[in-house]
């Protein structure tokens, strides 16, 4: 240390009051002053500051995270659960529902063409609701027509054509008497799948369904005549009969009715759905005549 510090520490030395004069004496009148202003005077008690944690910012993003932290969950939720027991699947319908969608659908329809085969008689026609019109090919006999429109049947042959009034029941609508035979047999017989076929151009399925002669007259006697003479089952009660139904886009596209007691077989094709169909009538060139019929009554004498 060196003399001028020395000096310097001399000079402060002097200014402690300690240093410079004795304590007061207890009891004496400066150590009565002296504790007299300790006791009166009054302190500020210093301020001890807490360190505070900064204030969190706001979570700007939280519907986000937690639509993610939900899509996580559920990522997990799938993975566990494709990971476990695999989720029941739908049952595919059976072959008599579909077969019932298929009707379903076809009686919607409202305008169709079709095509039909009995024995050496081939019909192509169309039909709009109740009003329809084909072209009949037979064995020798030439083409002839019919065309029914409201109650009034137009038929030409051999280039004349006659009008009457339906006297009787007019035939329902094609649509209609095919979707309800099929429900009939549905309801009355099993349902076969044969397999898959096309049909004009449409991969259709082929159905199958076998009446007996005793469930045959249970589906038919429900069916009206004017339905049944679509496929002219009319006088097939009692008798074994076969339905074979081909479908397409849950419409059907195919029938075929065969009744071997018969050595019947009839078949139809339906397409251009709801085409956008107008039946026409033609000019009358000659006057009807009713049909004569006779009848003979037979009696037996017991």
């Amino acid at each position: 240390m060196t003399a001028s510090n020395d000096l310097d520490l001399d000079r402060l030395g002097r200014l402690d009051p300690v240093l410079r004069s004795a304590p007061p004496v207890p009891g004496s009148a400066r150590f009565n002053t002296i504790l007299e202003k300790a006791m009166t005077q009054t302190t500020t008690p210093a301020v001890v500051r807490e360190e505070q944690a900064p204030a969190k910012r706001p979570r700007k993003w939280i519907g986000f995270t937690a639509l993610a932290t939900g899509a996580a969950a559920a990522a997990v939720a799938v993975a566990v659960s494709v990971s476990g027991t695999p989720a029941p699947t739908a049952q595919p319908l059976s072959a008599s529902k579909l077969l019932l969608t298929a009707a379903d659908q076809t009686a919607q329809v409202t305008s169709l063409r079709f095509t039909k085969k009995e024995g050496v008689f081939d019909y192509a026609g169309e039909a709009k609701g109740d009003d329809f019109h084909y072209v009949s090919h037979g064995e020798g006999d030439g083409a002839s027509s019919t065309t029914i429109k409201g109650d009034q049947v137009y038929d030409t042959d051999k280039g004349q054509t006659t009008v009457h009034t339906i006297q009787s029941d007019r035939l329902a609508p094609f649509a209609e008497s095919a979707a309800n035979l099929i429900r009939s047999a549905v309801a009355n017989s099993a349902v076969q799948k044969v397999g898959e076929e096309t049909v004009r151009g449409a991969a259709a399925t082929h159905y199958r369904l076998n009446l007996s002669a005793s469930t045959s007259n249970t589906a038919l006697a429900k069916l009206p005549e004017n339905q049944l003479d679509w496929f002219e089952l009319d006088n097939a009660y009692g008798e074994p009969v076969t339905i074979d139904v081909w479908v397409a886009d849950n419409l059907v596209r195919r029938t075929s009715v065969t009744v071997p007691g018969q050595d019947f077989q009839s078949t139809s094709e339906f397409y251009d759905f709801n085409a956008p169909i107008t039946i026409e009538t033609p000019k009358v060139t000659a006057k009807y005549e009713k049909p004569k019929f006779k009848i003979t009554v037979h009696s037996e004498k017991g």
